[in-house]
Formats: structure tokens, sequence, C-alpha cells
């Protein structure tokens, strides 16, 4: 997986295999094949989420199948401060990534 930040875009995260982006269930309906809108949590204090405290602005990053395994806790603790609307939708999708990864089927959200 990786990602960019762009000053005006924001965060967009991709998960690509073989050079091309997958293309995912989306939670909230449909498919997707990025996730973002949670630019507003940003920057995370790295020790206490040292897999998503790695993303810097303007920075390109990416992350190995154990490091998306580690995030999805840190996700979830992400959810808990999100707005209701895109910023959820948006670590939604993100938490669908790493399951897609391990398994062919990602987890009911």
């Amino acid at each position: 997986m990786s990602g960019v930040i762009l000053a005006a875009v924001g965060v967009v995260v991709v998960l690509e295999a073989d050079g091309h982006n997958v293309t995912v269930a989306d939670p909230s309906g449909g498919t997707c094949d990025a996730a973002g809108d949670f630019d507003r949590l940003l920057p995370l204090d790295a020790e206490a989420y040292p897999i998503l405290g790695r993303i810097h602005p303007w920075a390109q990053f990416a992350y190995d199948a154990r490091d998306m395994a580690a995030m999805v806790p840190e996700i979830d603790q992400l959810l808990a401060a999100a707005r209701v609307g895109v910023e959820r939708r948006g670590l939604l999708r993100l938490r669908l990534l790493p399951y897609t990864v391990r398994t062919s089927r990602a987890p009911d959200c």
C-alpha cells in the first residue's frame, strides 16, 4: 500500500498489485480503489500510532503486509474520533485494505 499527501487533494491511499490499483468493495456501497478524506485527523503522534504516525505531509510512503495488519487497531482508534460522513467512510475504506492483502474477502464494517 502506498500513498501521498497533496496540498489541494489531501491523503490518497491506494493498494497496488503488479503496478495496478486494486479495487475493493466500498463499505458504503459500490467499489473503491482509494481511501482518503481523513486529513483532519493527521498528523498523528508516532508514539501512539506507530504505523499511521509515519504519514507526513507532502511525502510519499509505503507499507508492507506486516505494517498493514498492524494498522487495523490504529484505524479503529481513529474511527472513534472521526466525523460522521466522508471522514468516517474514508477510514472504513482504509481499514479494508489490509484485509484485501491477506484474504480474498474483506470483513464487514
